[in-house]
């Protein structure tokens, strides 16, 4: 079985109006000129979390104003804060690319995966019993790689998706 929690924004630190994703899903937008995101309260590693097994975190993103041209892409960085039991503290960071979907409207919000690589965020073993993680997200406007000349939504909230321990 998977089990998905969904950490909540704190603080905002951009100077933008809220947007929506839908009529009542709170969302910030981060302009194509931006190094800007959001960062999570942090939070306790789940204690039903396998943690010999890949874990995932997902952000829902939408534009907004559709995309004027195909192939183009946006430029994403998830950071991670890992405070272990033994106070020593791991740093984590997966940069990705993703491409955008053709003809992406602002009514068809979609939920991506922050991938390593390997289709998955984090490595097993990545995390230990009783750890402490805090989350940074952004779009990486200025990268070379992050054609799309518009604004995004950033809903306010991650995804954490992973193994249970009830579960093989």
């Amino acid at each position: 079985m998977l089990n998905t929690l969904t950490a909540v924004w704190q603080r905002v630190y951009l100077t933008t109006t809220a947007q929506f994703i839908g009529n009542v899903v709170v969302a910030h937008s981060v302009a194509l000129s931006d190094i800007g995101g959001f960062y999570v309260a942090p939070f306790a590693i789940p204690s039903d979390m396998r943690r010999e097994k890949p874990s995932n975190i997902y952000v829902h993103i939408a534009p907004l104003l559709a995309p004027l041209a195909e192939g183009e892409s946006i430029r994403l960085k998830l950071e991670t804060t890992i405070i272990h039991l033994d106070r020593t503290i791991t740093e984590h960071v997966v940069e990705l690319t993703w491409p955008l979907p053709a003809f992406w409207l602002p009514t068809q919000p979609e939920r991506v995966l922050i991938d390593d690589g390997l289709s998955q965020t984090y490595a097993p073993n990545t995390f230990s019993s009783e750890d402490f993680i805090g989350l940074r997200i952004s779009r990486q406007g200025p990268h070379a790689a992050d054609t799309f000349d518009r604004s995004l939504k950033f809903a306010d909230s991650l995804d954490l998706q992973y193994r249970a321990t009830d579960c093989p």
